[in-house]
Parts: C-alpha cells; structure tokens; sequence
C-alpha cells in the first residue's frame, strides 16, 4: 500500500498536492510494517486522524506508527463477519461502517472496541437483503445507504435498526433492469446518484424510484453502458464518473448525455487504463484519476492528462 494514494479509494479531501513534481514521492506500507494483506480495497482517514485500510485478509487501524488488525474470529458474534473488506465510512455519530464481501455490512464501536454484524438471513424480514457489499454511503440527512452487488440499493433505519432494499427492476423492462450498485453519491444540488453496472441513475428518494441516465445505443461509448464505479462532483458542480470501460466521463446535465475521456495510447501522459477506480479534485482544481494501475491528473480546461511516476521511499 502506498500513502495517501492507492489502488483503492482516495480519501475525499482536496488534495496536498497543489504545485506538484510530476515525481511524487510515496511512502509505502507493506506486510512487512504490519498491514495485514496487500490488496488494498477502501481506506479513511477518522475524525481523530487514525487510518483505517481495508484488505483482502481483514480490517487494518493505522496511527502512523503501528497497525491494529481486525479479523473474524470464530465464535465471536462482536468481530468482523467476513476478512475481505469492500467499502468503508466513517459516519457523522463517530462509527465505522464495514462492508465485505460475502459478510454483509458490520458497524464498529470505537467505545466497546466491538462490531455488530448486519447480514442477510432468509425469511426475516427488515434484514440487509445481500451480504455482498460494493458501497456504503451517508447522506446529508445521516441515512446510511448500501450498494449491493445483487440486491440493489439499501436503506439503513437508524430507529429501528432495519433495512429497506430499492431495485431498479421495480421501475424499468428486463432490458433495462440491474440490481448491482458500485457507487452512490449525493450532490450539492441534492440529486441522489448510484452507478451501477448498467451506468448511472438518480435516486428520487420521495418516491423510491430511479431514473436512467442516458441517451441511445447508438452511442458505444457512453458512460451509460458501462459499469460505474465511482461518482464525483467538482466544485464547479460538474458531475464525473468512473467507468470500468469507458474511463473517465463527464454528465453534462444540460443535453443529458456524456463525454468520455479514453485512453490516447499514442499520448505517454494519458492514464494507461480505462477502468477508472477513484476521481478526486485538488486546491488548483485539477482532477486526479485513479485507475487499476495507475494515476493521472486531468486538466479539465484543455482535456489533457499527466500521467504520474511513483517513485517510492
């Protein structure tokens, strides 16, 4: 693992790197310092600045000198459900929300030093209706929403500590229909978005209905037939995703459509992979982009990419 950029999600801060090298400099963390595995899936930083880093062998707490593991433990109900670690947030109470894959959801008590579990169980109502895990995600109100990889979207209930599952096949024709979830996000305008494997919808959270963005097939392309992996808004209030085909792409919410940014192989600096993981915007509101293997800043205002050389410590 590499800090503070990695394979998997970046911390959604600005970033640090206002006037940069085109050589940054990183500082790597490895089985070797303690880190519990090396295929990085989700990291955090916490409100009191730990590091939490999820792996494909168990849950990892970082305060810049020493790794505390999390692990399932067997015949311990108050661990991890499941070692590999898909999504993680911090929440606005102070917990740490877990999702894995095969485990379902678990939330962390940073005062019991203790996980309750949240797992599907067959014929029990009000349950978690996946234990596979792509997204966990807070709204402005403080709803925790979960993107399944076959359940669609769910809805946490604080109060009565339930869940209630929205899918997509509720609105659309089988053509149209997709119950996996990779992303959500809330923008300022409070538009609520989840990318899916089918492309990107809005969520319409009065009346628990979605809504399709895209134009035709005509369009090979289009971010809307491609898997959605990540959802970002600048701050000139532009939308951007993260495509697992398509790389990276811009909604333009006046014509309702999008723009791709593929790569260019004949261009050294263009990013060298499609499957765009992760999008974050910098204090000179650049982009970052964040690929399975590598990293690009995107000038937004000339469409053009630096790819970046990791040169570590």
């Amino acid at each position: 693992m590499m800090i503070f950029l990695s394979h998997s999600h970046f911390a959604r801060e600005k970033s640090p790197f206002k006037d940069f090298d085109q050589k940054l400099v990183f500082e790597t963390l490895s089985v070797g310092d303690g880190l519990s595995q090396s295929n990085v899936n989700a990291i955090i930083q916490d409100s009191r600045g730990f590091l939490w880093i999820g792996t494909d062998d168990g849950l990892n707490k970082y305060d810049g000198y020493t790794f505390k593991v999390f692990r399932n433990e067997a015949g311990d109900s108050s661990s991890l459900s499941n070692n590999t670690i898909t999504a993680l947030i911090e929440d606005s109470l102070g917990y740490i929300w877990v999702g894995t894959y095969g485990g379902g959801l678990n939330k962390y008590d940073k005062r019991t030093d203790k996980f309750t579990r949240y797992m599907y169980k067959e014929n029990v109502p009000g349950c978690l209706n996946c234990n596979y895990v792509n997204a966990v995600y807070e709204d402005r109100s403080g709803t925790i929403w979960i993107g399944t990889l076959t359940g669609g979207l769910n809805r946490y209930n604080r109060e009565g500590d339930s869940f209630e599952s929205f899918k997509t096949d509720d609105n659309f024709s089988n053509d149209m229909y997709t119950n996996k979830v990779f992303a959500i996000y809330e923008d300022n305008y409070g538009i609520f978005w989840t990318g899916t494997d089918l492309g990107l919808y809005q969520f319409d959270r009065a009346s628990n209905k979605f809504a399709r963005k895209l134009k035709d097939k005509d369009y090979p392309d289009d971010a809307a037939y491609n898997i959605v992996k990540t959802i970002f808004e600048d701050s000139y209030g532009t939308l951007w995703t993260g495509t697992g085909i398509s790389g990276l792409s811009r909604y333009d919410r006046d014509e309702d459509k999008f723009v791709s940014y593929l790569i260019d192989k004949s261009d050294p600096n263009s990013y060298t992979f499609n499957d765009v993981v992760d999008i974050i915007e910098d204090n000179s509101n650049n982009l970052w982009v964040g690929t399975d293997g590598s990293l690009s800043r995107f000038n937004r205002f000339d469409g053009t990419f630096t790819s970046i050389g990791v040169v570590p410590i």
